[in-house]
């Protein structure tokens, strides 16, 4: 029996709105990935995210409030760039010696999350280790960070700090984080 080709083309099309709505649910879901992480002293709840344009948006804090939000972009990259349009920024790696976790929670998660700012500042288990608190001094301009996982050393823009103690890690999975003051809008390049 021969369809009739109205059906035909109705069956098409309803295929490529399932088509395209898979695409659209994907993509959508890789922006929305923005996985917050931190104890309940970080006001990650608080980013906004801009879907069009990839901006990330910190509100100014209550005068009560101190701190800082933290956004995890959870595709693995070696490298990639945030321009800072206003506040303060830091900017770096996470990577996790167990599989990448649903809930990225620091309070669940110490023993498995190694995060390495570019300006040399350290979170993980070792934090007894006396490390140096971010200063977050990026605070305009596109900042470009990498990581050379042959001698383990982060580059921002043509600054390059070594860091000590980011080895024994998963260095193909590492997730870009970005830490982001009170009244902070960056966007992702």
């Amino acid at each position: 029996m021969i369809k009739d080709p109205r059906k035909l083309h109705e069956e098409l099309q309803l295929q490529q709105l399932d088509q395209l709505e898979s695409h659209i649910n994907v993509n959508e879901r890789l922006l929305h990935q923005m996985l917050w992480f931190g104890d309940y002293s970080y006001y990650s709840h608080r980013l906004i995210y801009h879907k069009d344009t990839l901006k990330i948006e910190t509100p100014t804090f209550a005068e009560n409030e101190q701190g800082y939000a933290c956004a995890i972009l959870s595709v693995p990259l070696q490298s990639f760039s945030v321009r800072i349009i206003q506040g303060k920024v830091n900017i770096g790696f996470v990577t996790y010696t167990k599989d990448f976790p649903l809930d990225n929670n620091l309070t669940q998660q110490a023993d498995a999350i190694r995060v390495v700012f570019a300006d040399g500042t350290f979170v993980g288990p070792e934090y007894e280790i006396n490390r140096p608190k971010a200063d977050f001094d990026l605070t305009s301009g596109v900042r470009t960070v990498s990581l050379n996982s042959e001698d383990y050393t982060i580059s921002v823009s043509d600054q390059t700090t070594s860091i000590v103690g980011f080895k024994n890690v998963n260095t193909i999975g590492l997730f870009p984080i970005i830490a982001l003051k009170s009244g902070t809008v960056i966007q992702v390049l």
